[in-house]
């Protein structure tokens, strides 16, 4: 894992994501109709999706204490997921835009959500310097991430689900194991609080973006399938696993 990756500087780069009127977006296209509909959380609180065809608004989502920081849909389209500064994030279902879960348990603003690709998981961000991640059929909060000394801004899955990464206004971004929660790596090099970071679409990179008017890209050897993390350790090994190792890291009997 490089520790300072690579610079791409200029204003505009560090992608803040909410909009001058205090809006954030997202884009999915319905499973039910085909119509591109489009999301925005906004800070009265609300939620609104509209047709981006017509932009014709086809529901409001209404229920937070607070303003909406984020929102995402789900991989199948099926439900949307929203997190707000009550500290809490919602589970809508899409068609009856009715709430079906409430995931609590932050102790501040929940900056921003995210749905793993097969949709069983989800991960939530936030003010109190954590990230949880939930099951998302029963909303139980199955992992906290701790290690970010400041906010966490932004959280992102790779794209087989096995890796997370954080950004924080503390200057890094961090990369998690899904399975244990355990920490990875941090990333290092930024002279600004980062706003957002992304896994590459073949999880090899990982881009972080930060209010230092710039981007970075990051070489991630600990970003790949589990069996390419076994291939390169292999590779860099001159002895097998030990029995212990096996049981220990690849929680093998």
């Amino acid at each position: 894992m490089t520790t300072d990756g690579t610079r791409l500087g200029g204003r505009g780069l560090a992608e803040r994501r909410r909009d001058s009127d205090g809006r954030r977006e997202g884009e999915r296209r319905s499973p039910e109709s085909g119509r591109r509909e489009r999301c925005h959380g906004w800070l009265d609180g609300a939620r609104r999706v509209w047709d981006v065809a017509s932009t014709n608004k086809i529901a409001e989502l209404a229920g937070h204490g607070s303003g909406v920081t984020s929102v995402a849909y789900s991989p199948d389209g099926q439900f949307i997921l929203t997190g707000s500064e009550d500290r809490t994030a919602r589970l809508w279902q899409v068609g009856s835009w009715q709430p079906v879960r409430e995931l609590s348990g932050h102790t501040d603003a929940v900056e921003g959500v995210a749905f793993s690709p097969d949709g069983r998981l989800v991960v939530t961000a936030s003010r109190d310097a954590t990230a949880r991640i939930w099951d998302a059929t029963t909303g139980q909060s199955l992992i906290e991430l701790r290690g970010h000394r400041d906010y966490v801004q932004s959280v992102a899955f790779s794209r087989d689900g096995t890796r997370l990464v954080t950004a924080s206004r503390d200057l890094t971004a961090k990369v998690w194991d899904v399975a244990s929660g355990r920490l990875l790596a941090t990333l290092r090099g930024h002279e600004g609080p980062l706003t957002s970071a992304a896994f590459s679409p073949d999880g090899s990179q990982i881009v972080t973006a930060s209010e230092d008017r710039t981007a970075r890209v990051f070489g991630c050897d600990l970003c790949g399938s589990l069996e390419d993390v076994l291939r390169m350790a292999r590779s860099r090994l001159t002895r097998d696993f030990t029995p212990d190792e096996r049981a220990r890291f690849l929680h093998e009997p």
